[in-house]
């Protein structure tokens, strides 16, 4: 083949070659969208879709491997042990999120319950409490 017909056959090829670019990123639209913008921009001839992949739409391309499984704990949740509690209340006054909760029981006398939706951890019950009925433990958010 002539060096002009090769020259000519390479361009001819490369024209008709598809490059597909793919960008992966966690950290929102600008991440993601920039890199691909500029690739459009330099590409002769581009086809360019920005998709928008949620995380757990990645395990079905690449599923995680673990090395090692332990649980992860983050902030703090509160347990009264209603058996030591006296019932004063000197914890409601405390509670800035107004979590702790009276409930009548059907004989007629009160314990208290957390509302853990409510609740962020604080811990100032926990100090304010006389008889040291309530626990501040780690808050197991999982594995």
């Amino acid at each position: 083949m002539h060096p002009e017909e090769q020259l000519h056959f390479l361009r001819r090829c490369e024209c008709n070659m598809t490059k597909e670019l793919v960008i992966v990123s966690s950290k929102g639209e600008t991440v993601r969208t920039s890199p691909t913008a500029l690739s459009a921009l330099r590409a002769t001839r581009s086809a360019v879709r920005d998709s928008k992949v949620n995380l757990l739409d990645l395990q079905s391309v690449q599923p995680p491997r673990s090395k090692q499984r332990r649980e992860f704990r983050n902030g703090h949740k509160v347990v009264i042990r209603n058996q030591d509690c006296i019932c004063c209340g000197v914890c409601l006054r405390y509670c800035r999120f107004d979590a702790i909760k009276v409930i009548k029981t059907s004989t007629g006398s009160e314990t208290f319950s957390i509302e853990t939706a409510a609740c962020n951890g604080c811990g100032l019950c926990v100090g304010s409490c006389p008889v040291d009925a309530i626990d501040l433990l780690e808050r197991t958010c999982g594995e």
